[in-house]
């Protein structure tokens, strides 16, 4: 065990020996009762989530380590939304590209920019849905993204319509 001083506070360091499985170090918060009761070469269990080392245990004594998954659910969230959008992006100007009466000259039509400006923004929008799964849940993540896309739709779309009728304006009077 090892004891590291740093502007965040002491972090103890517990070096482990066992299978292929478990980590050689994990870092604990602080020393507790736990760490005070542990002697080198004494067995300990440690608990395994994944790749993730949570906790140690020894005669019924839990530490927690700082070795903790928090923040990967609402990451894996965002980014598979993020992945949705453009997936569905993709998807619609894939059919749109194979139908030839759409297209001109095997170009994306107009309409085309402003769902691509959307799926942009649907992707970027997946940031702010990971404060909300910190405070809430994954599942309140996924079902507040169509929230944020709302405003943002009827924000791109506004501006949308706003540079077309800015485009037919006639210059010179005729």
């Amino acid at each position: 065990m090892t004891r590291e001083n740093g502007r965040a506070g002491t972090t103890y360091r517990l070096r482990l020996t066992g299978g292929p499985d478990v980590p050689h170090e994990v870092d604990l918060p602080d020393a507790g009762p736990f760490l005070k009761r542990l002697k080198p070469g004494d067995g300990v269990t440690v608990t395994m989530w994944r790749d993730y080392a949570t906790t140690v245990t020894k005669d019924g004594h839990v530490q927690r380590t700082t070795d903790t998954p928090e923040g990967e659910p609402q990451f894996m969230t965002a980014l598979s939304l993020a992945l949705l959008a453009f997936g569905v992006y993709a998807c619609y100007a894939g059919v749109v590209l194979v139908r030839p009466s759409r297209t001109v000259g095997g170009a994306l039509p107009a309409h085309m920019v402003p769902l691509g400006v959307f799926a942009m923004a649907a992707a970027v929008l997946t940031i702010p849905t990971v404060i909300v799964g910190d405070v809430a849940n994954p599942l309140v993540q996924g079902l507040s993204w169509p929230v944020f896309l709302l405003p943002a739709g009827w924000l791109l779309r506004h501006l949308h319509r706003r540079g077309r009728a800015r485009r037919r304006v006639r210059v010179g009077g005729v």
